[in-house]
């Protein structure tokens, strides 16, 4: 799919779209929550549960328990 907007997309619409995907990636959730399916929870819940799991990520982390 992504081959078919590259070569369709001039570079201004490809780096606005770059935009728009890293803009929802830094406001979705890091885990799947399963519970949550409505698009109304989601954009509800969604920024808040990020934050969350972002820190709770990084102070992981920062103690040397991040799972790895």
């Amino acid at each position: 799919m992504f081959i078919h907007i590259r070569r369709g997309a001039d570079t201004a619409t490809l780096a606005s779209l770059a935009k728009g995907v890293k803009a929802a990636e830094a406001m979705a959730p890091t885990r799947p929550h399963p519970r949550v399916e409505s698009a109304t929870a989601n954009m509800a819940l969604g920024p808040v549960t990020a934050l969350m799991e972002r820190t709770r990520d990084a102070v992981r982390k920062a103690m040397g328990r991040d799972g790895s």
